[in-house]
Order: C-alpha cells, then sequence, then structure tokens
C-alpha cells in the first residue's frame, strides 16, 4: 500500500452549471475507476467525476485483496457474480496484455481430501460447467501431482483461466486512462452523504448529476442518507496472510470451500513477483479500515447494535466459523495447520512471515444472512452498489459495462 501523500491533484471547483451530462462516482476502487473508464469509452460526451477520499489509489479493498483473477468456478450459475467473474477475467486477461500490466494465467487448483470435499468440487465443476467457466478438468491424483507435485489431495479440480495480477498496476492503469479519456478524479473527498438532491462532502456540496455509489467499505452508509438499501448493512470480516517462505506453487491451491458461506478460506498463492502466500481468514473485524486487528469503537458499537449483526450471529453454524477463523487469524500454530493440509512440503512457524490484511466488505440483511450475490440499486438518476464483494475485482470490467449500459439509457 503506498504511502499517504498531501498532494491534492484535482480540485472540487468550478463545475459548470448544467448537469445533464454529469455522472459523479463515490470511491476510486477498481470498481469506480473502471466505471468511470467505460462510461467515457461509452459516451465521451459525459462530464465525469470521481470522488476518493484517499490522497492515492490503492488504499483499501482494490490494493489489499489477493492479487487473484477469479475464474467463476465457486459462483452459482445464472448469477451476476458468475456471468461477471467470466466476463471480467476475460476482459482484464487482453487488456493486461495490450497494456503491460502483470499477470499470470497459472490455473486454479481446488483439492479433495475425502468423500465429502470431492463431493463439493463435483459441485462446483458443474456449477462451472453450467455457467461456462472455460477448459474445467477433474484430475485423478497422477494428473494433479503433474501440475502440483506437492499437493495434499487424492483428486482436484482444475480451472486453468484462474490468474494471478498486479493488482494495485491494474488499478493504476485503469485510473490513469480514465483520467486521459476526461475524468476529473478529486482525492482527498469524503462523501458524507447526500441531502436534498446534493452531494455532501468534507470539502462543500454540489449537484452531482447522476450519481453513482460505489464507495465499498462505506457503500451502505451513502445509500442509506438516500433512504435506499436500509435493510442491508456492511459488517467487515478482515483477512489476514501470511507469506510462506521455502516451498513453491506452480498456481494457486485451494481447500474446497464451505457452500453455506461466501468465505473460501486459506489457500496457498503463488506470488506475481514471487514468493507464496497464505490466506485469507474471514475473522470479524471491529473497524470497516482495522487492518492491524485494532478496534473502532464508533463503528464498533454501530455494528453491534444493529438487528442485521444479531440475527447473522444467532446461527451455531455462523458461530462455528467465526470461533474457526479467530483461531486461523490469532494463533499462528493453527494456520500453520491449515498450510500443512494443502501441501506435503515442510513448514514450520518460522517460515511463516506476516503479510498484508484485507477487510472485505460483507452484506448482511435483515434476516442475519449474508448476502452472496452482486447487490445494485437503480432509481430514477441513482444507482448504488451496495455490494461488490469478491469476486468484485475480476468483475471489475464486466461490472462497468453493465452500468455504463444502465446510465446510457437514462442520460439521453
Amino acid at each position: 500500500m503506498p504511502e499517504k501523500k498531501t498532494t491534492i491533484e484535482h480540485y472540487i471547483i468550478p463545475f459548470p452549471r448544467d448537469t445533464s451530462k454529469r455522472v459523479t462516482i463515490i470511491g476510486a476502487g477498481i470498481i469506480g475507476t473502471s466505471i468511470a473508464r467505460q462510461l467515457l469509452l461509452d459516451n465521451p460526451d459525459l462530464e465525469i467525476i470521481l470522488l476518493e477520499k484517499e490522497p492515492e489509489l490503492g488504499y483499501h479493498q482494490s490494493g489489499r485483496n489477493s492479487g487473484v483473477l477469479h475464474s467463476g468456478i465457486n459462483q452459482k450459475p445464472g448469477s451476476l457474480k458468475a456471468r461477471f467473474a467470466i466476463e471480467g477475467n476475460r476482459l482484464i486477461r487482453e487488456y493486461s496484455k495490450k497494456h503491460g500490466v502483470k499477470f499470470e494465467q497459472c490455473g486454479t487448483i481446488v483439492i479433495a481430501r475425502n468423500k465429502k470435499e470431492e463431493k463439493i468440487i463435483k459441485t462446483l465443476y458443474e456449477w462451472g460447467n453450467k455457467a461456462g467457466v472455460p477448459e474445467l478438468q477433474l484430475l485423478n491424483r497422477r494428473e494433479l501431482l503433474e501440475y502440483e507435485p506437492y499437493a495434499q489431495g487424492y483428486m482436484a479440480l482444475r480451472s486453468p483461466t484462474g490468474s494471478i495480477i498486479d493488482s494495485e498496476g491494474l488499478l493504476k492503469q485503469v485510473g490513469k486512462e480514465a483520467i486521459k479519456l476526461g475524468t476529473k478524479l478529486i482525492f482527498a473527498t469524503t462523501v458524507k452523504g447526500v441531502q436534498d438532491g446534493r452531494i455532501l462532502t468534507n470539502r462543500g456540496r454540489f449537484d452531482p448529476g447522476f450519481l453513482i455509489n460505489s464507495a465499498g467499505l462505506y457503500a451502505d452508509k451513502i445509500a442509506h442518507t438516500m433512504e435506499i438499501g436500509k435493510r442491508y448493512t456492511i459488517i467487515p470480516f478482515r483477512g489476514d496472510y501470511y507469506e510462506v517462505e521455502g516451498i513453491t506453487v506452480n498456481s494457486m491451491i485451494y481447500q474446497p470451500p464451505d457452500l453455506n458461506f461466501p468465505f473460501l478460506g486459506v489457500h496457498l498463492t503463488k506470488g506475481i513477483n514471487g514468493g507464496v502466500h497464505a490466506g485469507p481468514t474471514a475473522t470479524l473485524s471491529f473497524g470497516r479500515e482495522e487492518y492491524n486487528k485494532g478496534i473502532n469503537i464508533k463503528e464498533s458499537i454501530e455494528m453491534v447494535f444493529t438487528p442485521n449483526f444479531w440475527r447473522m450471529v444467532m446461527s451455531k453454524e455462523f458461530i462455528n466459523l467465526l470461533k474457526n477463523n479467530a483461531r486461523t487469524s490469532f494463533i499462528p500454530r493453527v494456520f500453520l495447520e491449515q498450510i500443512k493440509s494443502i501441501t506435503t512440503q515442510e513448514v514450520t512457524l518460522d517460515d511463516l512471515k506476516p503479510f498484508r490484511s484485507g477487510i472485505r466488505a460483507q452484506v448482511v440483511d435483515f434476516t442475519g444472512k449474508l448476502v452472496k450475490e452482486f447487490l445494485i440499486k437503480v432509481e430514477q438518476n441513482r444507482i448504488n452498489i451496495i455490494n461488490a464483494v469478491s469476486p468484485g475485482f475480476t468483475s471489475s470490467f464486466a461490472f462497468a459495462k453493465h452500468i455504463s449500459r444502465i446510465v446510457n439509457t437514462r442520460i439521453k
């Protein structure tokens, strides 16, 4: 993550009075920047304003993710996530080749170590084929070892289009292109909400024209100021990683996920710049940007006093999930056990070096259920992207095309 800077590249004022062609986007993560770029590719006459509360790109989810382009195998056929992940994976690989963004199509492998896990990977194989994920393969033990000589498991699912990427490099390249096309990217501008049709920021208020809320971890709060999506609340989950020294992997090796929850569990990923990373966990975070396991008292109080939170934690299965992830996150020995369950290579506690953490903006509905699907609320000249959680990064280009089509049907 970049060091914070004090230089402000662009300023809010002055804007033209005519807002008929103005689109204001809140949040310059990969989805916000991709939308800005796509809108101008589709309609160069638009005035695009992109607001970012930090002084540089990549401070939060888009700069702290696992650096993976998912193939789409974990998504139910027919869902927006399945469609966007498959299309987005292809579009980003094509874009990266053209613009020199570092990536490698190394493939994804999901291992099975028992009959229950075998059933899960066969389900993923079926989902992936129905959704249109290219070239899926079920591997026996011998075939698995040809791809990953040290992998655990007696069979596996391989998805060749799974890739690793310089995620921060992609974000910055898309941001540069968006600016070149005409986007006004405005840093150090925190959006407080929308009131009486005007957007409120720490640097003043103005008419946003057509408004797109892609504020990531704070998308729900901004939507609520417009009386939109009030049944939904973002509950942050921290994902912790380790860098694992002394081992090698050729691709990405995943344990089979629990299909009842939208978390993928600890896995091994080949780093785009070398090395191997293990993670992430999915631990409840007491703050939306508490990457170092701190506590934001105000946000924690807000979280635990929402009915969404209490209905979520009433599930026995969910409590067990939280306990297991908390143990993995806070006890290195338990994290090590997870790694050893994936690879036969010798790994000790001395080989684990703390790596960056990220926070997942997990949306929970009023009944306490974790929302798995992308959640987009479109009302008149407002689009609120309330849930764009993983594989949001992979899906960003397809997401942008979808949003651009909506905007261009409403702005004549």
